[in-house]
């Protein structure tokens, strides 16, 4: 097994930082995101984005990719843009491992439906 100081280097390595979380403890705890309230939304994001640093550390794609589905809503419904840089660089990193998982189409196709329908948004704001 893995120890934590080794998984730490590695995302560190990932996205050149840690979240506020600063613990993967705590996104390994099962219930840690799910007791958030809603009004922590911002936490859970993160939650979730170090929750799929973890297991793109483990190598397991497919993980990942629903970890990063589950934040992207999120992350769209609260402006979040700054976050979905980092899922996007994972989202290639996944896409680099495992191509045709079903997991990673999935997840480009919510990056790409999401980004038709903010900009369907941004119209009808303007009109």
């Amino acid at each position: 097994m893995r120890s934590l100081d080794r998984l730490k280097g590695e995302q560190e390595q990932l996205d050149g930082d840690l979240s506020p979380t600063g613990s993967i403890l705590f996104v390994n705890h099962p219930s840690a995101r799910k007791n958030l309230s809603p009004d922590l939304t911002r936490w859970q994001v993160n939650l979730l984005i170090e929750e799929a640093k973890t297991y793109m550390a483990e190598e397991d794609v497919t993980s990942c990719c629903t970890s990063l589905i589950d934040a992207l809503p999120l992350v769209q419904a609260i402006h979040l843009q700054n976050r979905e840089e980092p899922m996007r660089r994972l989202l290639q990193r996944c896409k680099n491992l495992e191509p045709h998982n079903e997991a990673v189409m999935r997840l480009e196709k919510a990056f790409t439906s999401n980004v038709l329908l903010l900009s369907q948004v941004e119209r009808w704001h303007r009109n």
